[in-house]
Parts: structure tokens; sequence; C-alpha cells
């Protein structure tokens, strides 16, 4: 976790997958039907994370206090927002639905009322206009 600032903006930089002890690079890591809910599985050695990256992100963002707005990282299977491949199996080629990553999930729970956009979002010139003009508001 680092803090960039940036004329009117403090960004806090964190890497979820990192904080879990996730290296870099690091092996793919997949959002997958486990019951009645979510895993959070690398895929090449089958090790379940979710027990790791849920407890992570609550304590971070319990941590963070007051929040003017969120920037995610599109399509990760931690901090997607919206569009993160999610398997039935982990030998599955083609995912079953998409939704929010793990983190985002968290945030989106814990924030619900805070600006949050991914980076695909703000090349979008109106999505961008009205995700700053939140965040500044």
């Amino acid at each position: 976790m680092r803090a960039v600032f940036f004329n009117d903006f403090e960004f806090l930089t964190v890497c979820p997958e990192c904080e879990i002890g996730l290296g870099v690079p690091r092996q793919p890591i997949l959002m997958i039907q486990k019951g009645s809910g979510l895993a959070l599985v690398q895929l090449v050695s089958a090790v379940d994370l979710t027990d790791k990256m849920i407890p992570f992100s609550r304590d971070f963002l319990d941590f963070l206090g007051h929040v003017d707005g969120f920037l995610l990282k599109s399509k990760s299977p931690s901090c997607g927002l919206t569009n993160v491949p999610i398997y039935a199996g982990q030998d599955d080629e083609y995912p079953f639905e998409k939704g929010p990553g793990f983190f985002a999930r968290v945030v989106l729970e814990h924030f619900p009322d805070t600006p949050i956009e991914d980076e695909n979002g703000l090349e979008d010139l109106s999505r961008r206009n009205k995700w700053l003009t939140a965040v500044l508001g």
C-alpha cells in the first residue's frame, strides 16, 4: 500500500492480491462457484485464497475510514467491478456468469454510496465526468 498525491487527489494504492501474499508475476486466479458461494482459487495450484482475501478486504476497508471514491482494476478477480468471469468449476473453459471481484464486492458492501469506477470506465468521457464530479462534490 502506498499513497500517491496528484493535484487535488491523494491516491492510496493497494493490490489485494499482493497483500495476501501472491507475488509479481503470479499464477492466474479465478472466481469459482463453490456450493452457494464463491471461491477465489489459484488455477495452477488449486489453492483456495478465499479465507485470505475476504478478511484482508474487510480489515483494509475498515481501516480506511472516510473515502471520497474508488478506482478499481477492470476484470481482476479481486478488483473487477462488474465483468469478472465466474466459473462453475476450476476446469471449466467458459464462465457461466460475470460479476464483481472479491475485493470489489466488499468495497460495494462497505461503501454503497461512494463513487466507484474502474480504469475502463474512465476512458468514457461521460462516466469519467460523473465519477470526478461525485468524488470532488
